[in-house]
């Protein structure tokens, strides 16, 4: 050895190893023993290989929320492998587009309930019916994909297997029959979404609460049938009408939401249901571009609502039409137990204000609380308008306005041109949910309304919108003026059934929160 040079035993092996791989015998065990170093280096500097078991548990659990395919996590090492293996909870959804044979995930999901996705026609999966007969008792859920669209196999075969313990169900799968007993009859369904089809089971569905229904070619009294036999419906989307004449009895239904609304539609709607008196309507519309589809039956009908006759809030949403220099208005009338939300009920264009359909709608001499939301890009609505939707206000107390000091300038301007007839507000917030340039106008803003003699002053300003944190205002003439800073934009009151949310029904504040723009 060299002068000062260290003698260890990893340098005698490396000198063996040297020497040794002039003899092809040895050459093998030399790679081998490279690797196998290799490798344990590797291991040394990932970390995931020591992180303890349970944390590694809550990982693979975390991953499910994004794939279904856990054929990865099994790859990485034999560590991995086993404990995703021993996972009974990674291998409960069954979809046919992953790797894995059914058989696998039936033995390691162990005794808990399965979720079946089909996505390929079962051709290519022919022992699909008698798997699912096999384990019908476990599965709970099953869904079916847009790819089922096809009508060259019978999806029959499977859509009349017995499921004694389904509880959800997404169908996409056409049929021959327009009605027949699904899965064989089973009564446990909960949760059943249909799309795109012209088909209805006939079976009896006491146990089913959520039915969404989009996009259906059947007919009326098919539809008509299908909703006596769900009595306890509770969550419901259609886009289709029962038959004219009929009343449906459906004492627990809680919120409907009504797709597609076209002119009379809402009518004939409501005159078909006998609903809980607490239940809350949505009605989205077909044709964004037109002008209001509904008829003054459509209204009127409506306003008959529980909901609608004891509203006490109210909310405009006002974004840009189609058509230059008008607005659409859609609306949201709330009380203390339920609601009414409806899309573009009226239009507003400057030269022929349009908006009885809103006095027609809803009682506004009882309203406490008018919320005006305008979207960013849409001009303020006019003073006059304004001026004829706040007279008949009688019990307005609060007054919140969002969006930029123009839209506050038309505010101010038809609360003084009220004079005597200005409702009694007592309280005016002022959501700002666009930057302004420079603070001056909205500084200009909040003295005026000194002159409408409101006491009470609030002003709301997220968070970044940082230049809004330093605003100097006069504060005499009120009682009382403050500044607010706020991560996310308020949002109206809403009763439990209208902030309940779920997959088929959002809560109502995901649509009606103010919006804003972060800079």
């Amino acid at each position: 050895m060299g002068y000062n040079q260290v003698c260890t035993p990893n340098t005698f092996r490396h000198r063996h190893l040297c020497s040794s791989v002039q003899s092809p015998s040895l050459a093998k065990e030399v790679a081998s023993s490279l690797r196998a170093a290799l490798l344990d280096a590797q291991k040394a500097m990932d970390v995931t290989l020591r992180l303890p078991t349970e944390i590694l548990r809550l990982v693979f659990q975390s991953y499910l929320v994004q794939s279904s395919d856990v054929v990865p996590l099994t790859h990485v090492c034999r560590r991995w492998r086993d404990i995703a293996i021993n996972m009974p909870e990674l291998w409960t959804t069954i979809d046919d587009t992953n790797r894995i044979p059914y058989e696998c995930h039936a033995a390691r999901s162990g005794v808990l309930p399965l979720k079946f996705f089909v996505a390929d026609e079962p051709e290519s999966h022919p022992d699909v019916p008698r798997w699912l007969r096999a384990h019908a008792n476990t599965i709970q859920e099953f869904h079916s994909v847009e790819a089922c669209g096809s009508t060259r196999y019978d999806w029959r075969k499977l859509l009349r297997t017995f499921l004694p313990n389904l509880r959800i169900a997404t169908l996409t799968m056409p049929s021959d029959e327009r009605t027949f007993k699904l899965f064989g009859g089973t009564i446990s369904l909960q949760e059943l979404s249909m799309q795109s089809l012209d088909w209805l089971p006939t079976n009896h569905f006491p146990n089913l609460t959520r039915f969404y229904l989009t996009h259906w070619a059947g007919h009326g009294p098919d539809l008509l049938n299908f909703l006596k036999n769900c009595p306890n419906l509770v969550d419901s989307l259609w886009c289709m009408l029962p038959s004219e004449g009929v009343v449906v009895e459906l004492p627990h239904l809680r919120r409907l939401t009504f797709e597609d609304a076209d002119e009379d539609n809402v009518q004939r709607l409501l005159l078909c249901i006998c609903a809980h008196c607490d239940a809350a309507l949505r009605v989205r519309t077909y044709d964004e571009e037109c002008y209001s589809p509904f008829s003054c039956e459509d209204i009127n009908s409506i306003s008959q609502l529980p909901s609608a006759k004891t509203c006490t809030r109210l909310e405009l949403l006002v974004h840009a039409h189609p058509e230059e220099a008008a607005l659409s208005c859609s609306v949201a009338a709330l009380g203390q137990t339920s609601g009414v939300y409806v899309d573009d009920l009226f239009v507003l264009d400057q030269g022929a204000p349009k908006h009885s359909e809103l006095a027609r709608l809803i009682p506004l001499a009882q309203i406490e609380e008018l919320w005006l939301v305008e979207e960013h890009g849409c001009m303020p609505i006019h003073h006059m308008v304004l001026q004829d939707m706040l007279r008949p206000m009688k019990a307005l107390r609060k007054l919140v306005v969002t969006s930029r000091h123009h839209a506050l300038d038309e505010v101010i301007m038809a609360l003084l041109c009220l004079q005597n007839e200005r409702p009694p507000i007592q309280d005016l917030h002022l959501l700002v949910n666009s930057l302004p340039r420079v603070d001056g106008p909205l500084v200009q803003n909040i003295a005026w309304l000194r002159e409408t003699k409101i006491p009470h002053v609030t002003i709301m300003i997220p968070e970044d919108y940082a230049a809004g944190h330093n605003l100097t205002l006069d504060t005499d003439g009120f009682a009382s003026v403050s500044v607010h800073t706020c991560r996310t934009m308020p949002t109206i009151a809403l009763p439990p059934v209208c902030a309940t949310e779920s997959d088929m029904w959002p809560a109502w504040d995901t649509f009606l929160t103010p919006p804003y723009r972060v800079y």
